[in-house]
């Protein structure tokens, strides 16, 4: 679904019939309402990215430690670390399908309404 969704916009957007001038403000304030004041897609995908980073230095404690208790504190980590990446890039997904959504039915009503 997603990926006909995205296809179809795609091909949507790149029709050739002119745009209202403020056309891209409303759309954005279209998304914003929609997110309900929530993080848009590329803010969750920034801390996703960070935590991400994160990870890999935990990792890479965890290689260098040979204390145990300092691995098991570094496993931990990990694992909490893990979940958290797994809900930022749920949140992600949501938040851009959302978002793309918008923007298919803005588009599709403005090709309704012949431009």
């Amino acid at each position: 679904y997603w990926g006909c969704l995205k296809r179809e916009l795609d091909t949507i957007m790149n029709e050739d019939l002119p745009r209202d001038e403020n056309y891209e403000e409303a759309l954005d304030e279209a998304i914003d309402e929609a997110l309900e004041g929530d993080l848009r897609a590329e803010e969750w995908q920034r801390l996703k990215h960070a935590l991400l980073r994160r990870r890999a230095m935990l990792q890479e404690d965890l290689r260098a430690t040979t204390d145990e208790a300092a691995r098991k504190k570094l496993v931990a980590e990990l694992e909490q670390a893990d979940e958290h990446i797994a809900a930022l890039a749920e949140e992600e997904n949501i938040t851009r399908f959302v978002e793309e959504t918008v923007r298919f039915s803005s588009e599709v009503r403005r090709l309704q309404q012949g431009g």
